[in-house]
């Protein structure tokens, strides 16, 4: 069975998607939904990782230049980068009506990680090692 978005037996139609990826970006933490110009982005702070620009049933995110390289090679049907300076930036578009379902999830939350702060948990920091007086790591 095929799961693009456009499909309606075990998948999301272009409708259902324009209604579920705001919620699927808002899910991360700290993440908002506000307008930028005619079209709708989700941020965390100031920063955007994704638009949606539902009148033309596309996405766009914002990406590490590998991966936009190796998601666009993997399904170029659904991914490409977008055609000016933007997409040297990792700006890379998404056809709603062409995108897997688990593939869009997957490139949204790599989106939103490479613009989300990078905060150190309790865990990272007591993972770090120590040197002691004499220069040894304990």
């Amino acid at each position: 069975m095929i799961d693009t978005i456009d499909q309606i037996d075990g998948g999301l139609t272009s409708y259902d998607f324009r209604k579920s990826l705001p919620h699927l970006a808002l899910s991360f933490p700290d993440a908002t939904e506000q307008p930028h110009f005619e079209i709708t982005s989700f941020r965390v702070g100031k920063k955007i990782f994704a638009t949606l620009n539902a009148d033309h049933n596309r996405a766009t995110l914002l990406l590490p230049l590998l991966q936009q390289d190796a998601i666009v090679s993997l399904n170029p049907e659904a991914f490409s980068p977008v055609p000016n300076k933007w997409g040297t930036h990792g700006w890379t578009h998404v056809d709603l009506k062409q995108v897997k379902k688990g593939l869009l999830t997957d490139a949204l939350e790599v989106a939103y990680t490479a613009v989300a702060p990078k905060k150190p948990t309790s865990a990272t920091k007591s993972s770090k090692p120590t040197k002691s007086k004499a220069g040894r790591k304990s």
